[in-house]
């Protein structure tokens, strides 16, 4: 989903081993469980976002009409495996965050996997930023703190989400000051303290320099917010170019431009200074950054009150027809 940049993985070195599995016995087959068929549950919608991955849509509950939800849809031939997509369930069906999305159940039939979360009616978050082109530092700090208090939680149950960007966090309901959820685990992975990872992951503009050849941590996480919070209040990427490896070798080799057209508090660019470090031991944590008190600021311009309105106005009709359809 998105406008942004897409995700890449780098693909493993080795073949999974072939194994032979037994048949199972007329007997067995019996017993086996019937796969449920999500139309016997939902009333599948309209089209919410697509990509490599497949796509996701909207749905509502047969038994309560009023129940919208979100599916995401894969193709099991796609990109995305059967492991891999076990994970990311077993990942999410631990967390009980009120900012992370809520996963309620799974299907299967012959050609496509369901997996089936709470909608949110706002859209992405990328989608505001290209709404408005940038937001004032008191409206980014009203989101960053929600999100960052997502990337603190994952941390401390040891899982790093790796693919931290505006694409993969979503509005809850369509206000621009809703709640913010993250979502896609596709790339998250567990992590216990001291352990490092070397898998190469996640979307270009949000690469931590660590990440690129060398082992990394859950940090990774906090240098993509940071990169995060620049797009909010500049409107543009730190580092950026056409080609993928364009950016990383600018990520590796130059200094972080800080604009002179948009004006930022010394304690904004100080907190952006110390997520955006590119020695990973000179960075925050999630846990340091949150208590910084940038995120707790008042008295900043906030999005003048017509801009708002008027955007509600748009997302509240949006919101209606989608819910409708």
């Amino acid at each position: 989903m998105g406008c942004g940049a897409s995700a890449f993985r780098q693909p493993k070195d080795e073949l999974t081993p072939l194994t032979i599995v037994p048949q199972d016995s007329e007997a067995d087959d019996a017993d086996a469980e019937v796969p449920r068929d999500i139309r016997d549950f939902y009333v599948l919608g309209e089209v919410l976002g697509s990509g490599a991955f497949g796509q996701v849509r909207s749905a509502t509950l047969i038994e309560e009409p009023a129940e919208c939800r979100a599916v995401k849809v894969l193709e099991k031939d796609g990109t995305t495996s059967r492991s891999d997509l076990d994970l990311e369930i077993d990942l999410l069906g631990q967390l009980e965050h009120e900012n992370i999305i809520c996963f309620c159940e799974f299907f299967e039939d012959v050609h496509f996997l369901y997996v089936v979360t709470e909608r949110c009616a706002g859209g992405e978050v990328f989608e505001k930023i290209l709404e408005l082109k940038r937001f004032t530092e008191a409206n980014a700090a009203l989101m960053g703190k929600q999100m960052l208090a997502a990337i603190e939680y994952i941390h401390q149950k040891r899982i790093a989400h790796r693919d931290i960007k505006a694409e993969n966090f979503l509005l809850a309901e369509p206000t621009i000051h809703s709640k913010v959820k993250m979502i896609d685990f596709g790339m998250a992975c567990r992590v216990e303290e001291g352990q490092f990872m070397t898998e190469l992951c996640g979307s270009p503009h949000y690469v931590a320099p660590e990440l690129i050849g060398r082992r990394y941590t859950e940090l990774v996480d906090v240098w993509a917010f940071g990169v995060l919070l620049y797009l909010l209040m500049y409107g543009e990427y730190p580092y950026d170019a056409k080609e993928p490896r364009e950016i990383m070798i600018k990520v590796l080799t130059m200094k972080i431009r800080w604009q002179k057209r948009v004006v930022l508090s010394e304690m904004c660019l100080g907190l952006l200074t110390r997520l955006l470090q590119h020695d990973s031991e000179q960075r925050f944590s999630a846990r340091e950054a949150a208590k910084h008190p940038w995120f707790d600021c008042e008295g900043a311009v906030q999005i003048p009150k017509e801009v708002l309105r008027s955007a509600h106005r748009r997302e509240d009709h949006l919101f209606q027809e989608g819910c409708g359809s």
